[in-house]
């Protein structure tokens, strides 16, 4: 059986950046791969006030490079 977690990159009324918010769903990530999770995924969302996460691939590819064995995807892209 395989494990993964889902990260949605929310950024709540906090004062914080989506910068930030990306460096912790980073950091989360790398926390997952070392607690032995197999995969994280992100969904997409656009025009939120909270900040939900515009453009996954960009993401994906941040957690891929920070991340050795942690499969990364997306649940949902929009197509135009």
């Amino acid at each position: 059986m395989k494990f993964g977690i889902y990260s949605s990159i929310a950024n709540p009324p906090r004062g914080e950046d989506l910068s930030r918010c990306v460096d912790e769903v980073i950091e989360e990530a790398q926390l997952a791969e070392q607690a032995g999770f197999d995969s994280c995924f992100f969904g997409e969302h656009h025009q939120d006030k909270d900040g939900f996460l515009p453009s996954p691939l960009i993401v994906c590819t941040a957690v891929a490079a920070s991340t050795t064995k942690l499969r990364v995807g997306t649940s949902v892209i929009l197509l135009p």
